[in-house]
């Protein structure tokens, strides 16, 4: 009876036979065919280059399979990373898109909202303050023209302010606020909301030379409760701001205003209460001067523009500023002509 040990034996013989002749066996037949054809001087040196040329060619073939095959599981890798990464985009996308159109129709709604309220409170306004239905007082008629004029125009400014004023009852911080977010505004409502800061003597022009700058000095509930408590006319309030405020809008018209980027019927409204502060103060001030330059009594003051020497200029008031002088210089010329040719037609006669 064969032994175990000697049964280990056997079966380690039988599949080393069964390995060399399923692996050596064909690499020696193509090798040892080789050395038949090529006839070496020393087939013995000859096979075992070639046997050791062929297992290097193994080797390497085995190394670029191992090769391709890391490449080909990177490349799934990077086509399943890029999938991951097109797909969260895509959410991305889908989500600031989602966004956008939501905050679009909120904008929308609340613009709708804002003109209907202007709507309302045009007609709460035309029938409250009708400028051109204020007529002087009785017993008018015996003042001067000049007088009655300027009063008129005194009396029709003020109707004219607190007209505007009824539109700012209705505004919000909210309505500051939406105003305030706006990206890019453009040079009308720039120059809008910098009139305002004017007004309230706070900043200088370098302060206010951009939209981000005001934007960051912009707080809606203190800007709009400001606004709603102005009085153009206070003794406080001095003419100097009024006058840049009026040469900064000069050369404005409403329908620019209502077309202008990024303002809005806020901004309107915001343009619309400065026209009506600048019509009020310089209308007050001229009945005033007036009265004062008849000898009448008068209990309230008025003060000429005076500006400061330290003021920092501001380069389109200058530039108004100066066509301004130009206009008054040519009219006092053309005063002086009338007035010479009238005194040498007298002469003649």
């Amino acid at each position: 009876m064969i032994s175990q040990r000697r049964t280990q034996k056997i079966i380690k013989k039988m599949t080393e036979a069964a390995f060399l002749k399923e692996e050596l066996g064909p690499v020696l037949a193509i090798g040892i065919a080789e050395v038949v054809a090529n006839k070496p001087r020393d087939p013995v040196e000859f096979l075992g280059r070639w046997l050791l040329h062929y297992l290097e060619e193994k080797d390497r073939v085995k190394e670029n399979q191992k090769r391709a095959q890391a490449r080909e599981k990177e490349m799934e890798l990077w086509t399943q990373a890029r999938i991951e990464r097109e797909k969260y985009s895509s959410n991305v996308i889908q989500r600031e898109w989602k966004s956008h159109v939501s905050k679009a129709a909120e904008a929308k709604r609340k613009e709708a909202d804002l003109a209907e309220y202007f709507r309302t409170i045009s007609e709460k306004a035309d029938s409250q303050y009708v400028v051109e239905d204020v007529q002087l007082p009785e017993g008018s008629n015996e003042k001067p023209e000049a007088e009655k004029e300027t009063e008129l125009a005194r009396l029709r400014g003020e109707v004219a302010f607190k007209r505007a004023q009824v539109f700012l009852e209705g505004l919000t911080k909210e309505n500051i606020a939406d105003m305030k977010a706006t990206g890019a505004a453009s040079p009308v409502v720039v120059q809008i909301i910098r009139c305002v800061f004017y007004l309230m003597g706070r900043n200088s022009p370098r302060q206010l030379d951009t939209w981000e700058k005001i934007r960051t000095l912009l707080k809606p509930f203190p800007f709009l409760e400001w606004m709603k408590g102005y009085n153009p006319v206070s003794p406080l309030d001095k003419k100097r701001k009024i006058a840049r405020v009026r040469r900064l809008l000069k050369a404005y018209t409403d329908e620019q205003v209502k077309k202008s980027a990024g303002g809005g019927i806020v901004v309107f409204i915001v343009y619309q209460w400065l026209q009506g502060a600048i019509t009020f103060r310089e209308t007050r001030d001229a009945d005033i001067k007036l009265r004062k330059a008849a000898g009448k009594d008068a209990e309230e003051e008025y003060e000429e523009e005076e500006v400061p020497e330290d003021e920092e200029k501001d380069a389109e008031e200058e530039k108004v500023r100066a066509e301004e002088a130009a206009e008054a210089a040519a009219e006092e010329a053309a005063r002086k002509t009338t007035e010479a040719e009238g005194g040498n037609a007298a002469a003649d006669e």
